[in-house]
């Protein structure tokens, strides 16, 4: 896979990093904590830094003899946090290699949690995802939880090193598999940060051939925790859904976040429209309901 293959004079010299958010902005959330797992020729070590340690010194530090990085979705999610968070663009200094593009030149699409299971690659945090690693620091943050601040870092861990075995399948299976041929169940589908959040939106087709939201239309009220109303939208029509602004007769379900709009509701409410909360719009999204 040439774009996967470094051109730096030590092609060894890598490192793969993910971070762990309040939120999906880069503008208003935090980074929580940042893990880079180093490989040096044969010497590997992992950083995870969390609290007032995550500062530019510490992470180029970590990233001492490094020539390339390796994230899932970091051009979109990781690196722009960085850069707005801590003033530093590492794209500058390191050449960085998105594993999401070489998921999706082979059709593994449904986001991160997919691509490894189609991969073969085995979690053991399995009950984690991103939404719940932002939960874990909250409860860490009100309650001083020490617990769910060290399986936040768990998490966090399994995430980088998961990013080699990644990157170490994904060289196996472009030498296997003819592109052409790969499944075309797996939509090509690329919805911009929430395979940050790892939400597994999985775009398979029903047995009767259709998407999984097919004929179902939602309306959303107030602000989402997980991610934007846009991206929220991208994601109902991506798994063949319809996304509407006003409640309506044909409105199948009204997602209701935080601070929503009385109207709406009262409209819901009038016509019997059926409300959800977000957890349940997550699950439906996640095909868990």
């Amino acid at each position: 896979m040439e774009s996967m293959e470094s051109k730096a004079s030590n092609p060894l010299a890598e490192a793969y990093l993910d971070i762990e958010t309040t939120g999906l902005s880069h503008e208003y959330d935090d980074i929580t904590v940042v893990g880079i797992y180093v490989c040096i020729g044969d010497n590997t070590e992992l950083f995870q830094f969390s609290g007032d340690e995550i500062n530019a010194g510490n992470l180029l530090n970590a990233l001492h003899g490094v020539s390339d990085i390796y994230t899932y979705n970091g051009r979109s999610f990781d690196l722009p946090f960085i850069r707005s968070r801590l003033g530093t663009d590492l794209t500058v200094m390191f050449k960085h290699h998105d594993l999401m593009d070489n998921c999706h030149r082979y059709n593994l699409y449904g986001g991160c949690k997919e691509a490894e299971r189609i991969l073969g690659i085995e979690r053991q945090l399995k009950e984690i995802d991103g939404l719940a690693a932002i939960k874990l620091w909250q409860k860490y943050k009100e309650e001083n939880d020490e617990n769910a601040f060290c399986t936040l870092c768990e998490y966090n861990k399994e995430d980088v090193l998961t990013l080699k075995t990644m990157k170490e399948k994904l060289i196996v299976f472009s030498n296997t598999t003819d592109e052409k041929k790969v499944s075309s169940k797996y939509k090509k589908q690329r919805i911009e940060n929430v395979n940050s959040l790892s939400i597994t939106i999985s775009i398979k087709e029903r047995e009767d051939g259709e998407l999984t939201l097919a004929g179902l239309e939602f309306v959303i009220t107030g602000t989402l925790k997980a991610f934007s109303r846009g991206i929220a939208h991208e994601c109902i029509r991506a798994l063949g859904g319809t996304a509407k602004d006003n409640v309506t007769r044909k409105t199948s379900y009204l997602v209701v976040g935080e601070d929503p709009g009385e109207s709406k509701i009262e409209r819901a409410r009038t016509l019997g429209t059926e409300q959800i909360n977000e957890e349940r719009f997550l699950a439906i999204l996640e095909q868990k309901n």
